[in-house]
């Protein structure tokens, strides 16, 4: 529409253009110099009102998540009383995203005195033309009539210029969106208990970073980077997943699109379908979260759990029924993880000590299950077992909350 918008007015102002220099040859004369003095004008125009646009887009980004996550957790908000302090952050999102749109209505009002001044010069050489000449009385009507009109088609052809690279940006921000194919993770100032850890790259593409720590009172911060990651915490820290800020994205989005294995494994009440697939048993009408049978008792075999379940009733079998050890839990949120990663096509996978409640031949065959489930992913492992680790390509030890050795598996050759 933007599109068809300017070819409309870039014809209807060269017809303008060709009645007013056929009418009143006078007036010709002038238009080449109008045309560079418009140049000039388009060229400081536009490069200011894209930077300003670009500015509009990305102040009612934090407003547009604001309203999400407000609707999201309504009922939470509620039951604590959060309400004036959520009504007070909204209006400041809302004041602030305001700013940018009354500075372009400024630059706009500016365009329109500035083509007003240029239209109001070819009047006035014009009309004086016309007076020392004796033109034609009806040519010289004609082309007043069009140069009432220049003005406005100059302007409205700007603003339409305006919109269409704005639908071009528009297109070009999905890319914000989305996470990437690629995803190094790198963060600018990493806080744990005020300790600053400058690390401009964790983890490059597909890379697979092991983290580690003494367990025990201390405290490393191993969990703690995931959940700063999954932001689950807030940090001063910017964290950026392939040059996108991870704070520009809704929690809900970045949720879903990051594969997660946790220590303790979560599991729901219900049968071993809700537990894989547990979107579908919440009613939520998403088609990348609903699985195959097939896939579902692919992903148990994997895990070595199949042969449990099909002696009872399946993927029916009530979960409190088949007396799963904290291992065998463990392995069931894994096969969960691995749905989870084809369905969505998710490219960062992080990891929490989810094995380490296994012995060491079933340790090796989820191992093996997590090399073959997400190669190809950016994969960040807290572990406290370096053997799961061996074959990362950047180990990290963490202590209390602050990086004592980062070693690459190259440097370490």
């Amino acid at each position: 529409m933007a599109f068809m918008q300017v070819a409309y007015l870039v014809f209807s102002i060269l017809t303008d253009v060709g009645i007013i220099a056929s009418g009143a040859k006078s007036a010709a004369i002038i238009i080449p110099f109008l045309a560079v003095v418009l140049y000039y004008l388009q060229k400081f125009y536009l490069r200011t009102s894209r930077k300003i646009r670009y500015l509009d887009l990305e102040a009612k980004s934090p407003l547009y998540t604001q309203f999400i996550e407000t609707a999201a957790g309504l009922q939470h908000i509620r039951a604590f009383g959060w309400q004036s302090q959520e009504i007070a952050r909204s209006l400041e999102l809302l004041d602030y995203s305001q700013k940018p749109y009354y500075y372009m209505f400024c630059i706009q009002r500016w365009l329109e005195l500035i083509l007003d001044l240029c239209i109001l010069v070819i009047a006035v050489v014009l009309v004086s033309f016309a007076l020392t000449t004796g033109s034609s009385q009806a040519a010289i009507g004609l082309a007043l009539v069009n140069i009432m009109t220049l003005s406005e088609a100059l302007s409205q052809l700007i603003k339409s210029w305006i919109d269409l690279e704005t639908s071009l940006g528009a297109i070009a921000r999905l890319r914000t969106f989305q996470l990437p194919e690629k995803t190094p993770v790198e963060e600018d100032s990493f806080c744990v208990q005020d300790a600053q850890l400058p690390a401009p790259e964790l983890a490059g593409p597909g890379h697979k970073v092991g983290i580690v720590g003494r367990t025990g009172r201390q405290v490393t911060g191993k969990s703690s980077l995931l959940s700063f990651i999954l932001r689950l915490l807030d940090s001063s820290s910017q964290i950026w997943i392939d040059g996108v800020d991870v704070s520009h994205i809704s929690r809900q989005y970045l949720h879903s699109q990051i594969t997660t294995l946790p220590q303790d494994p979560i599991l729901l009440t219900g049968s071993v379908r809700d537990n894989l697939n547990p979107f579908h048993k919440t009613g939520r009408q998403v088609e990348s979260n609903s699985f195959e049978e097939a896939d579902m008792v692919k992903a148990l075999i994997q895990v070595d759990l199949w042969r449990q379940i099909s002696s009872r009733e399946g993927l029916d079998t009530e979960l409190s029924s088949l007396g799963l050890s904290h291992g065998q839990k463990q392995l069931l949120c894994l096969a969960r993880a691995v749905l989870h990663n084809a369905s969505t096509g998710s490219r960062v996978v992080l990891i929490d000590e989810a094995t380490s409640n296994l012995d060491g031949d079933t340790d090796a065959r989820a191992q093996a299950v997590l090399s073959e489930a997400f190669a190809g992913c950016t994969q960040l492992v807290v572990a406290h077992r370096l053997e799961t680790i061996r074959d990362a390509d950047v180990i990290v030890e963490l202590s209390e909350g602050k990086v004592v050795r980062m070693t690459r598996r190259d440097a370490a050759r």
